[in-house]
């Protein structure tokens, strides 16, 4: 597995099995109908979800997110409910500080297009003038990505959507709180100044992963009247302490 972003891993099946499976702190979406939708919803790998299930699409168990997808060569196969929905779940996961995990069988369609999306429309890390040039951008970070025919025709139906996602948030980036992270020897603290979705452990959690101690981090957010939310705050905050 790859990470793209920080604490953002796009991988294949057996990465989770072997990886990743057994440790609790790992937030995962998994970008395949089966075997882990259908166990989840049907108990069975091969199970079939009728269309009228209210987890046909989407079903969540705790910090794992199931997704009916398939790689299918057609775009009208590609459900944007479940792909909205993976945005979303790895977009809270990270703004609370947790690794994340998107994968599917080989990881290089179905969960490597999921990266690409959550790049171009939750970070500055892509171009979205084009997807092409996203493309060409997003193979220097992640060399396996080989989307299928009916994911790539997604990408290219929705672009504009999701990119314009991104030029949306970038206005409400800068919003007054002091957000502290403290590694000194022995002590660690940190304080979050009344913002939602603990940044400041995520200021912290950035600390231990570089190895520094006998630092503070300060990250201060400017109010512009707008409501983020927690995985909004906690991404902002840890994109500003990575700059740093």
């Amino acid at each position: 597995m790859i990470e793209i972003y920080p604490n953002l891993y796009i991988g294949t099946q057996e990465d989770y099995e072997v990886t990743v499976e057994a440790h609790e702190t790992w937030c995962v979406v998994h970008a395949c109908r089966s075997p882990y939708h259908c166990l989840a919803v049907t108990y069975s790998p091969l199970g079939t979800v009728p269309p009228d299930h209210p987890e046909h699409l989407v079903a969540r168990r705790g910090n794992r997110l199931m997704l009916n997808l398939v790689d299918s060569r057609n775009p009208d196969d590609v459900p944007k409910e479940a792909i909205d929905a993976a945005l979303r779940f790895i977009d809270r996961c990270l703004g609370e500080g947790r690794p994340v995990l998107v994968h599917c069988g080989f990881g290089i369609s179905r969960s490597a297009a999921i990266g690409l999306l959550y790049l171009a429309a939750y970070t500055d890390v892509l171009p979205t003038e084009s997807l092409d040039d996203a493309e060409t951008a997003y193979r220097r970070i992640y060399p396996p990505y080989k989307p299928g025919r009916g994911i790539r025709g997604f990408l290219e139906a929705h672009w504009d959507e999701y990119t314009r996602k991104r030029v949306a948030r970038e206005a409400y980036r800068k919003a007054a709180h002091h957000c502290t992270a403290l590694r000194c020897g022995t002590l660690e603290e940190f304080k979050n100044d009344g913002e939602v979705g603990r940044p400041g452990r995520v200021l912290l959690d950035l600390l231990r992963k570089r190895g520094l101690g006998s630092h503070a981090l300060v990250v201060s957010r400017i109010f512009g009247g707008v409501l983020l939310g927690p995985g909004n705050v906690g991404r902002a905050f840890r994109d500003a302490g990575v700059t740093r």
